[in-house]
């Protein structure tokens, strides 16, 4: 691939597949909307791929994965354990069909992030991952849990989240969603993990930087957190 991930015949057989069901069903259904028809591969499904090269081996859960984005597409590409975690049934029931479909083994589990975190799950992945699930601090409160020791959660930043350069970033911010980066970095300390790093992705066709926020996990996320079911998206940390 141009992005420089390997990706043989057959991952890229199960990436066409899903392009076409997110393109005829997904839309239909109201999983995404009607606008990004015509922006499914790139800013979907590329940029989904992009994530593959910072996870490395290891499992990976998608908490609020939605239409699949962007554990299908790491799971089309990677070999390792793949768990998809939706709120919604419905969603749900799309994703095992979907999965079915094309091919894909994956996990699909029906909860709130809040609550599965706190079942056998809670720190057994090597890589927690999600897109347009909520502001960063409330990312780190859903996602960390679920990360072992040496792991890390990698999600995907929309461009218009981010005020300026990677430069104006590291000064403070993500400001669409009130919080700096030197904030956000108190709240994945809390929650067990090291400063928030900003990468920029390698995603062909895409007509403005796309990027994602790295946190590794160095200790384990207190027993507290996550809070109560709707608490962190209600009263975010930082």
């Amino acid at each position: 691939m141009e992005m420089g991930l390997r990706a043989d015949p057959e991952a890229v057989r199960r990436l066409a597949s899903y392009w076409a069901i997110l393109e005829k069903d997904a839309v239909a259904e109201g999983f995404l909307g009607p606008n990004e028809r015509g922006r499914i591969l790139v800013r979907h499904l590329l940029e989904s791929c992009a994530l593959a090269g910072f996870l490395g081996d290891g499992s990976v859960i998608d908490v609020g994965s939605g239409a699949g984005l962007p554990g299908v597409p790491l799971a089309c590409l990677r070999s390792s354990a793949t768990t998809l975690l939706d709120a919604s049934e419905r969603r749900a029931g799309f994703l095992r069909e979907l999965t079915r479909r094309i091919g894909v083994e994956a996990e699909v589990l029906t909860g709130r992030a809040e609550e599965v975190a706190r079942t056998d799950l809670r720190e057994s992945f090597r890589s927690a991952v999600c897109r347009a699930l909520a502001s960063p601090a409330v990312v780190l409160e859903l996602c960390l849990p679920f990360v072992a020791l040496g792991g890390r959660c990698a999600w995907l930043m929309a461009p218009e989240s981010l005020s300026g350069s990677p430069r104006a970033a590291d000064d403070g911010t993500v400001r669409e969603f009130g919080i700096g980066l030197e904030r956000l970095a108190g709240v994945a300390e809390a929650l067990g993990g090291d400063d928030p790093e900003l990468v920029a992705l390698e995603v062909p066709g895409a007509d403005t930087r796309r990027w994602a926020m790295i946190v590794n996990k160095v200790k384990p996320t207190p027993d507290r957190y996550p809070r109560r079911t709707g608490v962190p998206s209600r009263k975010p940390l930082g």
